[in-house]
């Protein structure tokens, strides 16, 4: 038993050391720009809700290994106006926002394993918290994004990154009335997405 805990040890300790000599930290601060994306509210004066594009900032903080997958977190966040809109009718401003997305993101690159040029896909998974102003409690919404890009590092420790993303944040759940073809009609739950897209640029720090 003892030779066998000190056997464990010893190859917990040797994958410990290979994992950190093959891992290294990526941060990233970047700015761009966010499409404004709207939903609806069936049954209230106001029918239509939209934010107007704005500009989205933010940071990253993700682990990059030796293969072509890397794990991220990231806060984005836009600053907008939230607008009103009747049916039939003109957009009324309410109140400023901050829209806020918290994301874990799952990189795939698509190039030569740490080549200095790298497209990449990406999948990102969270939460997006609408923060109206002033006064005003906040609500949060699951959220996930769909993107890709590309990564250029100009020197081992010092890049830039591109990247355009499809973000989809799930607003409400409502009744819907569907009828078939032969009259018969059933109340079906119908899941309401507002989508926006998100077009950035950033600097690539790696250590």
């Amino acid at each position: 038993m003892k030779r066998a805990k000190i056997l464990f040890v010893v190859i917990l300790i040797a994958f410990v050391s290979k994992t950190a000599g093959a891992t290294q930290f990526e941060f990233m601060s970047f700015a761009g720009l966010r499409t404004g994306g709207h939903f609806s509210v069936t049954g209230e004066d106001f029918v239509k809700f939209s934010f107007d594009d704005g500009l989205a900032y933010g940071l990253t903080f993700g682990i990059v290994t030796r293969g072509n997958l890397q794990v991220e977190f990231m806060w984005s966040r836009e600053d907008s106006l939230l607008r009103a809109s009747l049916l039939g009718g003109s957009g009324l401003e309410l109140f400023d926002v901050h829209v806020d997305q918290y994301h874990v993101n799952f990189i795939i690159f698509l190039g030569q394993d740490m080549s200095r040029v790298q497209p990449y896909l990406l999948l990102g998974l969270g939460a997006t918290y609408f923060d109206p102003k002033p006064n005003i409690s906040g609500e949060t919404r699951f959220s996930w994004s769909l993107g890709g890009g590309v990564k250029m590092m100009f020197h081992d420790m010092v890049g830039l990154r591109l990247q355009a993303k499809w973000i989809s944040t799930y607003i409400n759940t409502s009744d819907y009335l569907f009828c078939d073809y032969w009259g018969y009609c059933y109340v079906l739950p119908l899941n309401q997405y507002m989508n926006q897209g998100e077009f950035i640029a950033g600097l690539v720090f790696r250590f």
